[in-house]
């Protein structure tokens, strides 16, 4: 039997790759790449362009908080964010 990742010659996934879900912060998220979006909602994720990058540097559990590097200070446009699998290291 093939795995779920991979569905048999002719089949058709059900699952969407580009169907936001929300994701529970955790240890996961060190060291990925965050995009800002522009949109206001969930259901805008993914036709609102993207404001810019953060960088999770640390996650801390106990606070419920992500350290994050940005390329400027300020506010946020949004609270929402895109997470990939793109993962990256800085020394």
């Amino acid at each position: 039997m093939a795995p779920m990742s991979h569905p048999a010659a002719g089949a058709q996934s059900i699952a969407d790759p580009l169907q936001p879900s929300l994701v529970t912060p955790g240890m996961e998220l060190l060291h990925t790449l965050l995009a800002i979006s522009h949109a206001t909602e969930e259901a805008q994720l993914v036709s609102h362009n993207i404001a810019g990058f953060l960088y999770v540097k640390d996650v801390e559990l106990a606070e419920r908080t992500l350290v994050c590097l940005a390329p400027s200070a300020g506010e946020l446009p949004s609270k929402l964010v895109l997470m990939g699998s793109f993962k990256t290291y800085f020394d």
